[in-house]
């Protein structure tokens, strides 16, 4: 199916913002039938690795069937959160998605297709964008929008502050 417009922007991306309890969308053409638009909430959000702070899977009940999968999952603003990936056939509508934030780590492609600034930072070390923690080094990979923002980096107590105009600058190297 084709949809009838050129020139049309791509969703925006979250951040790191998503919460359990929240209004969530997806569309796609599940089992390959038409469009369908299917509404739920974030049910849960897994951790996965060693320390659990990793979380980048999380669990919705938006009725979804096979098909669906890859499509995006977003929130109330119309920001994509997540990907859809799979679900439990034999439950009601339990299924599961990557976060967004996950899947620009993972899949470095993406990067280049999306409002996002790149930060490199010592190991461990908190970033902040604005002055919301979004992220620890030793990269971050942040979506934001066209406007000047601050980016502060602290390793060992002492913090590091650059003012950068996006997109002029998509990547931030705070290592030294």
């Amino acid at each position: 199916m084709q949809v009838p417009r050129q020139g049309t922007p791509a969703l925006a991306l979250a951040g790191r913002e998503l919460r359990v309890g929240a209004w969530v969308g997806a569309v796609g053409h599940g089992l390959g039938g038409v469009w369908a638009f299917n509404t739920g909430m974030v049910s849960n959000i897994y951790p996965v690795g060693t320390a659990g702070k990793d979380k980048p899977i999380f669990q919705t009940q938006i009725p979804l069937n096979p098909g669906n999968s890859g499509g995006p999952i977003f929130d109330k603003l119309g920001r994509v959160v997540g990907v859809v990936t799979s679900g439990i056939k034999a439950s009601n509508s339990i299924n599961f998605a990557i976060r967004v934030d996950t899947a620009l780590e993972r899949f470095p492609r993406l990067v280049k297709l999306c409002d996002c600034l790149v930060v490199e930072a010592p190991a461990g070390a908190p970033v902040f964008v604005d002055e919301v923690l979004v992220g620890q080094g030793p990269r971050v990979i942040v979506p934001v929008t066209r406007a000047a923002h601050d980016v502060i980096v602290s390793v060992g107590g002492k913090v590091r502050r650059e003012r950068i105009e996006f997109p002029a600058v998509r990547r931030l190297d705070l290592r030294k």
